[in-house]
């Protein structure tokens, strides 16, 4: 691999790193509000949401709760896919992108882009706290999630033929 090539692996990798860092803290922050929720529910009125444009006070302890929630599991979410793409990254930078380490990888990323899609899809479906807040035309279903699973499963078996044909021709040599 070129020294761009890798140079440019290694910044994109340091980004990533830089972003779960704060996705984790973003995390950690709706895990602390959901937490305080729950234990005293008057600590949270003072807080503050955006909800579909529209700016929210944590009055109503099931709303902080729902916020809450939705906020850690994004960010974990998010985290989740970011360190699956660091490992890539560091593959790509060492020079042996197709490993069986990496078809796994992908495979997760497919996993957790269709867990993704069948959270959002749940929230679809089931009943809404704040009714007057979050209406059924803010939530929709995103088919960009299920075409990044696709493209993730695509990609893995690429790579899982790469990894059979460099395996193939180490053999021979």
């Amino acid at each position: 691999m070129s020294r761009f090539g890798t140079g440019l692996s290694r910044a994109l990798y340091v980004a990533m790193l830089a972003i779960m860092g704060l996705m984790l803290l973003a995390a950690l922050f709706g895990a602390i509000i959901t937490v305080v929720a729950l234990v005293d529910p008057s600590a949270i009125e003072g807080l503050r949401a955006r909800i579909n444009g529209q700016d929210v006070y944590m009055r109503q302890p099931e709303l902080a709760l729902t916020v809450g929630l939705i906020m850690a599991i994004a960010c974990t979410f998010f985290v989740a896919v970011l360190w699956q793409l660091v490992g890539l990254l560091k593959s790509a930078a060492s020079g042996q992108p197709f490993t069986a380490d990496n078809v796994r990888r992908l495979r997760i990323l497919a996993a957790l882009f269709v867990t993704m899609m069948l959270v959002q899809l749940a929230t679809l479906i089931m009943p809404v706290i704040a009714q007057d807040l979050l209406n059924a035309r803010a939530l929709r279903l995103d088919l960009g999630t299920l075409f990044a699973a696709l493209l993730s499963l695509v990609l893995a078996e690429v790579f899982r033929a790469g990894v059979a044909l460099r395996e193939d021709v180490e053999g021979t040599i």
